[in-house]
């Protein structure tokens, strides 16, 4: 093994030991001078976090807020009501300016491995956010950038975004550009229709 700290070999049988890659060299007892390399990948794969004691603490923006959609009842929870069919649904007619925010509090800090956003899963519509980033905090007062987020296509139902692992309560997750906007000319100060159904991590205590 080129790196016994992640894999180690004994008696012909790879074990992994630690996070990250080694090659491993298998040649013939032989003839050493036959001999192949192998790359050799350990990795994470964390689970999908419970969210039944999860809160959205804040955001802002809501169809919601304009009384003649109240009834369509598109609020932020349905973010984290395991329902690909209900969804929030941001300010529709006098849509407000970028960026738009959630708060999710997760009750206890966890490791962040991965985040993912499913749009809806029962219209043609297909959410319509672009770009943003997520940030962090222990408090809800001092934040950490996490990382940025972007995607190619407004086309898929599911964008999952690796993270570094980083532990935290809180995760704030902005939405700051949109495929199509109220007024193209304007851009993002003229806000967007979007849609998000589901908000998961993947990570560990």
């Amino acid at each position: 093994s080129s790196d016994e700290s992640i894999v180690k070999v004994m008696d012909g049988e790879i074990e992994p030991v630690g996070l990250g890659s080694a090659v491993v060299t298998v040649s013939l007892n032989s003839n050493p001078a036959v001999f192949t390399e192998i790359a050799v990948i350990v990795a994470f794969n964390p689970g999908t976090l419970s969210r039944s004691d999860w809160e959205i603490v804040d955001w802002n923006s809501c169809i919601c807020e304009e009384p003649q959609y109240v009834s369509l009842n598109r609020t932020p929870e349905k973010m984290l009501d395991g329902n690909g069919t209900t969804f929030w649904g941001s300010k529709w007619d006098v849509s407000k300016p970028f960026p738009y925010y959630f708060i999710f509090d997760m009750k206890r800090a966890y490791k962040i491995y991965r985040i993912s956003i499913t749009k809806p899963t029962n219209t043609a519509w297909r959410g319509n956010i672009k770009s943003g980033y997520f940030e962090i905090s222990d408090d809800r007062v001092t934040w950490t950038k996490l990382s940025d987020w972007s995607v190619e296509s407004n086309a898929p139902r599911e964008h999952a975004f690796a993270q570094d692992g980083s532990s935290a309560r809180y995760i704030r997750f902005v939405i700051s550009e949109a495929f199509e906007y109220k007024n193209q000319a304007i851009g993002p100060a003229s806000g967007a229709q979007c849609d998000i159904a589901e908000f998961n991590v993947l990570g560990e205590e």
